[in-house]
C-alpha cells in the first residue's frame, strides 16, 4: 500500500454540518471529511483519467481519509477514544496538554465503573499528549438571509447560524492507494493537490470554505499502528466512522461481526458489554448532482470494539489480522470510513502514558546474531516491551497490595494519597535515571523535602525485612524491579540492561504505583 499525506491550511471558516437536516441547531463536524477531498479531485480529474477514473473513485482502491487537526508542536492527532472516563467536573488537559492521572481507560481498568465517572466524546490527542478540542479550532456565527426584492434587507423569519471550523488552524489526511492501482493515479492526484487552492465544505459562494492545500513527507510515526498483546482480547479502535452491514440481508448494522474484520477464523465473539459504540446517521450532500446521497447509518470514530477470542493471540496473529484490515472494512471506505487499529496501545493500560521523543525512537536490538531483517527486530521489540510491561503490572500488583496493608496499620505516620499520586507527575517528566533519582531522593525530592519526609522514612515490613518507605522506592529505582524481570522465564533471551527498557519499566512502574494505591486505599477507606 502506497500512502500520500497533505496538510490543509484553512484560509477562511469551513461548515461541514454533522447531520443533513435542514432544520434546527447545526453542529459542525471536528473534521474535515474524506470525501470532500474525493470531490476536489474528481470535479478536476474524472475526465483526464478517463479509463482510470472508476479505479481511482468508485473501487475502494483509492481511500481519500479525513483530515484531523494538527497539535501545537505539528504532530498529526487522533480521535479521543470513547473507552477513556473522566471523573465529573476534573478537566482531562491543561495548556493544551493532556492530565493523564485524570483519564481512565475502561478497556484496561480493574475497577467497575462508577457513576462518578462520565464519557469523553470529542477531542483530539498526540502521542506526544497534546490535546486539542473544538474550541481551539470552532467559531459560531448567525446570519440571517437577504430579501433582495426589498432592497437587500434580512428576509423575515430567515435567521440561522453557523458552526465552523476556524481559518488560520493545520489539518493532516492521507490518501492510501493499494498496491494494484496504476502509478498514473497516485500522480495525477499528487499533481493535482499539490500547493492547491479551492473551496470546500457549505456555502461555498460566500465566505466560507477557502483552504490551501500542500504535499506533506511522511515523517509521521508509526507506533499507534503497531499492534499489542491483550491476550485473547481483540480491541478495534474506529479512526474514522465505520459503516457496516448485515452479511445477509444487507441493510446497515450496528452490531460488529466477527466477519466485518476478517476474525471468524480466531473464533471471536464480540463483547457489547466491554465495548464503547456511539452511532449516527447522516446522508452526505453529493455536490455534482446537487443532491444528497443514500442515507448512512455509521459507528462513529473513536468507538472501541472488543472481540474475545478462544486462545491467546500472538504477535504473527494480530500482524495477520491487521494485515488484513489494514485497508479498511465496512462501506464506503473510499470516502475515509472504515479505518481501525489493532490493539493500539493507547489501550493497553489503565491510564495514558504519553510517548516521550526518546520513548517513541527506542530502539532494542536481539543478542542473537540470527536475527537479521528489520520485521524481526522489530517484533522483537514488541514483543519484550510488552513482556515487560506485562511483568511490571503484576509486580506492581503485588506491592501495592502489601502496601496497603502496611499503611493500614501505620495511619498518618505513612506517606498519604496525595504523596503517592506525585509518582504519576514524576514518571511522566523524566528521560533518564538520573532524572528519576534527582526527583525521588535529590535535595528538593520528594522524599527528602517538606513535611512528609519523615513519612518516607517510617519502617514497613516488606518481604519480611524492615523497610521505610523510601529504602522502597530506592529498591525500584536501583534494581528490584530489573532483578524481578531478569527473573521472568519470558525474557531470558533478551538484553533487559538496555538504558531504554531500564527507564521505561521503572517510569512505568513508578506510574501504576502512584495511579492504583491511591486507589486501593481510598477503596479501604470506604
Amino acid at each position: 500500500m502506497r500512502i500520500l499525506y497533505f496538510k490543509v491550511i484553512l484560509e477562511s471558516d469551513v461548515v461541514f454540518s454533522e447531520f443533513s437536516a435542514t432544520t434546527g441547531g447545526h453542529t459542525c463536524l471536528g473534521y474535515l471529511p474524506g470525501n470532500a477531498f474525493l470531490g476536489v479531485c474528481a470535479s478536476r480529474l474524472y475526465d483526464s483519467l478517463g479509463e482510470y477514473s472508476f479505479a481511482a473513485f468508485h473501487s475502494g482502491r483509492v481511500r481519500f481519509g479525513n483530515a484531523y487537526p494538527i497539535d501545537a508542536d505539528g504532530n498529526p492527532t487522533y480521535p479521543i477514544p470513547l473507552a477513556w472516563y473522566r471523573t465529573k467536573g476534573e478537566s482531562i488537559s491543561s495548556c493544551g496538554k493532556l492530565i493523564p492521572e485524570n483519564i481512565r481507560n475502561l478497556i484496561s481498568s480493574t475497577d467497575a465503573m462508577s457513576s462518578r465517572l462520565e464519557q469523553i466524546r470529542e477531542g483530539f490527542f498526540s502521542e506526544s499528549g497534546n490535546a486539542v478540542f473544538s474550541e481551539r479550532f470552532s467559531t459560531y456565527r448567525m446570519k440571517t438571509a437577504i430579501d433582495r426584492e426589498m432592497g437587500g434587507r434580512a428576509e423575515e423569519a430567515q435567521l440561522f447560524g453557523y458552526e465552523s471550523l476556524t481559518a488560520g488552524t493545520e489539518w493532516l489526511y492521507s490518501i492510501e492507494f493499494d498496491d494494484d492501482v496504476p502509478t498514473e493515479i497516485e500522480d495525477s492526484i499528487r499533481n493535482e493537490l499539490t500547493d492547491l487552492k479551492t473551496r470546500i465544505g457549505k456555502s461555498r459562494t460566500a465566505e466560507y470554505g477557502c483552504i490551501q492545500i500542500t504535499s506533506q513527507e511522511p515523517g509521521i510515526s508509526d507506533r499507534l499502528e503497531n499492534p499489542v498483546l491483550f491476550g485473547n482480547q481483540l480491541v478495534f479502535y474506529c479512526q474514522s466512522d465505520l459503516a457496516l452491514r448485515n452479511l445477509e440481508s444487507g441493510v446497515p448494522t450496528f452490531e460488529p461481526d466477527a466477519t466485518h474484520f476478517a476474525i471468524e477464523n480466531y473464533k471471536a465473539q464480540f463483547k457489547p458489554a466491554k465495548s464503547f459504540i456511539r452511532t449516527r446517521a447522516y446522508s452526505p450532500f453529493n455536490g455534482k448532482r446537487r443532491a444528497n446521497d443514500l442515507e448512512r447509518h455509521v459507528i462513529q470514530m473513536g468507538s472501541v470494539i472488543v472481540f474475545e477470542t478462544e486462545r491467546a493471540l500472538s504477535e504473527n496473529d494480530l500482524l495477520d489480522i491487521q494485515n488484513k484490515v489494514g485497508s479498511g472494512v465496512g462501506m464506503y471506505r473510499y470516502d475515509g470510513l472504515g479505518c481501525i487499529l489493532v490493539n493500539p496501545w493507547l489501550l493497553c493500560s489503565e491510564r495514558f502514558l504519553p510517548l516521550t521523543s526518546t520513548a517513541i525512537q527506542q530502539k532494542v536490538q536481539p543478542n542473537s546474531s540470527e536475527y537479521k531483517s528489520e520485521l524481526t527486530n522489530w517484533l522483537t521489540e514488541k514483543y519484550t516491551f510488552s513482556e515487560v510491561d506485562r511483568v511490571v503490572i503484576e509486580t506492581v500488583d503485588k506491592w501495592v497490595s502489601t502496601l496497603v496493608q502496611e499503611i493500614g496499620k501505620l495511619g498518618n505516620k505513612a506517606p498519604g494519597k496525595s504523596q503517592w499520586s506525585q509518582l504519576v507527575s514524576i514518571s511522566l517528566n523524566v528521560e533518564n535515571e538520573e532524572d528519576i533519582q534527582t526527583r525521588l531522593f535529590g535535595e528538593d525530592g520528594l522524599c527528602s523535602s517538606g513535611v512528609s519526609s519523615a513519612q518516607w522514612n517510617t519502617e514497613f515490613w516488606l518481604n519480611d525485612e524492615r523497610n521505610s518507605f523510601e529504602q522502597f522506592l530506592r529498591g525500584v529505582v536501583d534494581g528490584d524491579l530489573m532483578a524481578i524481570l531478569g527473573k521472568c522465564e519470558e525474557l531470558r533471551d533478551f538484553e533487559l540492561d538496555s538504558p531504554e527498557i531500564r527507564v521505561n519499566a521503572i517510569r512505568r512502574a513508578l506510574s501504576l504505583i502512584g495511579i492504583r494505591l491511591p486507589q486501593r486505599l481510598t477503596q479501604e477507606a470506604t
